[in-house]
């Protein structure tokens, strides 16, 4: 036994100092200094009892039992206040200066205890089996010690009782239940020793015991480290719930958050648990709803290194965040309808004031041509310039409502570049000889000829940039500077330059330039026109296009304006040296045609739309075929009953009776009533539409007709297709640029007997009369407004004639039209809807209004699939564009005109 109770010491001295060490060594981490005092005071204990069993003198064993004594006296309240330190217990004012004040006397009477009697009054030494032993007479101070002792333990107990009931931390709750067993064990041991033990104090085997419980602690959870307790008081008192999991979902920590939020897991098995937070927390959602709040769910993995051991957990209130966010988006929307209503507002006032205007710009113009009185012609010449001036701003303030209210679209088309440097050349020209600049150009030859993007931007940018520069230099030059490279296999980066001799910009101003509404200098520039709004367009523009304007400038030296631009290749051939007016001769250069001519040759043309049967009228000018027009299916039957035509040209999409089902009903007579109808069964119908995609033309063949033709309507394709089908007898093949004098004949030929004029046609005996480039030029006022010549010169077979006249039917139909399609889409009639929208296509295109096309285009397309959402929403972008279009006809008009006179 004797020698169990000295191992038993060993190993207790043993934990000690493992503990101690184990507290010391953390690096970087101060540990409780008192919990590190009450090691040492143990040691002291256990080491002086020890020296007591193996002492063999009175007096050894008197310095033994006072070492002893010493950490007895310390001991306890050591580590009571390194316990309440680290739990963060509060103790009253008195009470811990009063458990020290205890502990100091305690150790004074024992230091002492030779020169008086209060601590015991004899020591008698004796052996019992070869052992000495130590038995004192207590004195009374031996019994107030004892009990201050177990008082101690006795209050500790009642501190840790309370602390586990307070707490919510699983891990607190073990480890308060492990030292209030140990604490009880140690009471318990002070009391028998007190009463039982004859020859050995107790109290250190107690000791030595509770030193293994305790190191037990600090390994298994970590105790007394300050860095990992605020780590874990961190967690612990966290707003978040933290939940620490095994790989398989069991939960070895969780929060006092973390307790109130998931108190299912107090009702639920270990199992249910495990499968519950799996599925809640570490499925991959990112949300879940606890106690009607929103919380975010944040999973870290926890590894080892090599695999994943476990998951810790957050849970974040976002509830009130989400109505936050609700509310800003909220806010935000109705910051946005605010300004939709803004923009809806200048839109709509824009188109409002260009109406009047335009009604202002054309009386004028009856001035000017009817009024003998230069003082008058003055007055409305003046009038005529600020109205256009009006104009302009009106549009820059369209476009901007457009832009902010995000109805402006970038629309991709293939352009030849040289048109579109020739339309800037023609357009910027003039202005700058008007103020005695040099206009020059800087063209790298090696640019692809043809590109796609949004050409109708490109030129308003551009033309903006240089207008503006124009207009703010007095003297010297304006350059465009236009290169660039390869930067994909489909694709080129434009560089564009504009530099100007002009005022330039100070430093300070730059930042401005192309902010809405704001004009540089307003003071010394003020007699320059403008808004202040061509800039900031322009920057928008070349935004939506992924782009930037640039700005290099010196105050009263001149600025450059600089941007790069994107654009796919659609041509790999390069455009060559651009020379000044080179385009736009090659575009208006007569060309395209007739091959033919026949004057006794009889056609009809269906089609529901005026201006594409004047279109077919003009185009077949110079053939001298005789053609009939009808402008609906029934129409067409009854003049296919009472006359003979050689080639029947039908328009698929009609209101009533489409050219399919006319076609069917013709078909039908041919089949049950032969040699009723003048025009036989055997005649060509060609089939017109606009709907080029693929398989339509073996979609109509199918349905009996002899061939198909797209529209717009490609001349050579139409006198190609003609030669083919007309009669060979009635064929007069013509040189271009040459008048046969079999023609000549053929024309004034009378008609053959036995055929019967149709009623309302026309014979078209005039040549086609190939527009001067000087005719070409009053064109060019509608290239600002997005019309691409070239495009309806070639529609109308280069005749300039032609096209001014389909022009003037086009802006006199495109109102009704727009009001049409208006009226459709308020009584939700799409079928018609989408008729009215394809007939804006197709003559759209026809007469180079390209971006009307596009959005006519895509109307027509939902309309078809009764997307009416679609149709409601965008509607006012198309209405935009055809009163942009119509402002283009009265600036048309009203130069035509002027010039008329």
């Amino acid at each position: 036994m004797y020698r169990v109770i000295i191992a038993v010491h060993i190993i207790g001295i043993l934990a000690c100092v493992f503990m101690l060490c184990l507290l010391l060594c953390r690096k970087e981490k101060k540990t409780n200094p008192f919990i590190i005092l009450a090691i040492v005071f143990n040691i002291f204990i256990l080491t002086g009892y020890s020296f007591e069993l193996l002492s063999g003198t009175k007096e050894e064993m008197l310095m033994s039992i006072q070492l002893g004594y010493i950490g007895k006296c310390f001991c306890g309240i050591c580590f009571v206040t390194g316990i309440g330190e680290y739990y963060h217990w509060t103790f009253k004012k008195y009470t811990l200066p009063a458990l020290w004040s205890i502990a100091c006397v305690g150790v004074l009477v024992i230091l002492t205890a030779k020169f008086h009697k209060l601590y015991y009054t004899n020591v008698e030494l004796y052996w019992s089996n070869g052992h000495a032993f130590c038995r004192l007479s207590r004195a009374p101070f031996y019994y107030v010690f004892m009990t201050y002792i177990i008082g101690l333990f006795l209050y500790f107990i009642y501190r840790c009782v309370l602390y586990k009931k307070k707490t919510d931390s699983k891990t607190e709750k073990k480890v308060m239940h492990i030292v209030i067993c140990g604490t009880v064990a140690a009471v318990t041991g002070v009391l028998a020793s007190m009463i039982f033990s004859k020859k050995y104090d107790f109290c250190p085997l107690i000791f030595a015991v509770y030193s293994m419980v305790f190191l037990y602690c600090i390994l298994r959870y970590r105790m007394f480290d300050t860095v990992d307790t605020a780590i874990y008081q961190m967690a612990a008192e966290n707003s978040q719930a933290i939940l620490v999991t095994r790989a398989d979902g069991k939960p070895e920590y969780v929060n006092k958050m973390a307790v109130r939020l998931l108190d299912w897991m107090d009702d639920m098995d270990q199992k249910s648990t495990m499968n519950r937070i799996r599925e809640t927390f570490l499925s991959g959602q990112t949300e879940c709803l606890i106690h009607e709040k929103s919380y975010r769910i944040a999973v870290s993995d926890v590894s080892d290194g090599t695999k994943v051991i476990g998951h810790t957990i957050t849970l974040t209130d976002i509830t009130d965040l989400k109505r936050h966010a609700a509310e800003l988006e909220k806010l935000s929307e109705q910051a946005n309808e605010a300004n939709r209503a803004k923009s809806d507002f200048l839109a709509n006032m824009s188109h409002e004031i260009r109406t009047p205007i335009n009604t202002i710009l054309g009386m004028n113009e009856m001035i000017l041509r009817e009024s003998y009185s230069e003082e008058i012609t003055g007055y409305a010449a003046n009038i005529k310039e600020a109205g256009r001036s009006l104009l302009s701003i009106v549009n820059d303030i369209l476009d901007l409502s457009k832009i902010e209210s995000g109805k402006m679209q970038i629309i991709p088309v293939n352009y030849k570049f040289s048109d579109l440097l020739d339309d800037l050349v023609n357009m910027i020209g003039l202005k700058a000889q008007d103020k005695g600049l040099a206009f020059e150009l800087e063209i790298d030859e090696t640019i692809p000829s043809v590109l796609r993007g949004d050409d109708v931007r490109i030129r308003q940018i551009l033309y903006n940039i240089l207008t503006n520069a124009v207009k703010y230099t007095k003297e010297g030059s304006v350059t465009l500077r236009i290169s660039g490279k390869r930067t994909e296999k489909k694709y080129y980066m434009l560089h564009v330059e504009v530099e100007d001799t002009g005022i330039g910009i100070r430093d300070e101003d730059q930042e401005k330039l192309f902010a809405s509404f704001q004009r540089l200098d307003e003071k010394k520039n003020r007699n320059i026109e403008g808004t202040g709004l061509g800039m900031s367009i322009t920057a928008s523009f070349l935004h939506m296009m992924g782009s930037e304007i640039k700005v290099q400038s010196e105050y009263g030296k001149g600025s450059v304006f600089y941007f790069d631009l994107r654009q796919y290749i659609a041509d790999e051939k390069p455009i060559g040296i651009f020379h000044k007016g080179e385009a736009g001769s090659k575009k208006n250069a007569p060309s395209s045609e007739p091959t033919f001519t026949a004057p006794k040759a009889r056609v009809l043309v269906v089609d529901d739309n005026k201006m594409n049967l004047e279109v077919f009228r003009g185009l077949l000018k110079g053939t001298q075929i005789q053609v009939t027009t009808a402008d609906s299916g029934k129409e067409a039957i009854r003049l296919m009953d009472g006359n003979s035509f050689d080639v029947v040209f039908m328009d698929h999409m009609m209101p009533e009776l489409d050219g399919i089902e006319t076609f069917e009903r013709v078909r039908e007579i041919w089949d049950t009533e032969p040699g009723r109808m003048k025009t036989g069964e055997g005649t060509p119908v060609v089939i017109l539409t606009a709907n080029a995609i693929s398989g339509a033309k073996e979609m109509y063949l199918s349905k009996g007709f002899t061939d198909y033709l797209s529209k717009p309507i490609d001349f050579e394709q139409l006198d190609s297709l003609l030669r083919e089908l007309l009669p060979k007898e009635l064929v007069h093949v013509t040189v271009p640029g040459q008048n046969s004098e079999s023609a000549e004949e053929a024309t004034q030929q009378t008609e053959p007997a036995g055929r019967k004029t149709p009623d309302g046609a026309e014979q078209q005996t005039e040549q086609t009369k190939d527009g001067a480039p000087e005719e070409a030029s009053r064109l060019q006022i509608l290239v600002p407004y997005g019309f691409a010549i070239e495009e309806g010169l070639k529609y109308m077979g280069q005749s300039v004639e032609t096209y001014e006249e389909i022009l003037s039917l086009y802006f006199s139909e495109l109102s009704g039209k727009l009001q049409r399609l208006s009226d459709n889409l308020e009584q939700e009639n799409l079928k018609d809807y989408a008729i009215d929208a394809h007939s804006m296509k197709s003559t759209s295109k026809s007469v180079g209004a390209l971006r009307l096309s596009e959005l006519a285009k895509e109307h027509e397309l939902k309309s078809k699939e009764n997307d009416i959402a679609f149709v409601r929403e965008h509607f006012g972008e198309l209405k935009a564009e055809c009163e942009h279009i119509l402002a283009a006809g009265a600036a048309y008009a009203g130069q035509e005109a002027q010039q008329g006179d």
